[in-house]
């Protein structure tokens, strides 16, 4: 397993409400950079992160609604 991976199962099972969170706040400031992480280019690893998640809880929950960070 990645750290990706990791840090992904660690939200869901220990933060699954804070990813829609996270898809919203680091977003594409319109320059190819996160709003949020300041330079970092984007996806930056939390919206990455926060990603993973939402497809681990997906496949998890198909019935799901769709959450924040789709469309991107």
């Amino acid at each position: 397993m990645g750290i990706i991976a990791a840090a992904a199962a660690f939200l869901v099972r220990f933060g699954h409400d804070r990813w829609p969170r996270l898809l919203l706040e680091h977003r594409d400031d319109g320059t190819g950079h996160c709003r949020d992480c300041r330079g970092s280019v984007w996806p930056c690893t939390l919206y990455v992160i926060a990603e993973h998640a939402q497809r681990l809880i997906r496949a998890d929950s198909p019935d799901q609604p769709r959450g924040a960070g789709d469309g991107r």
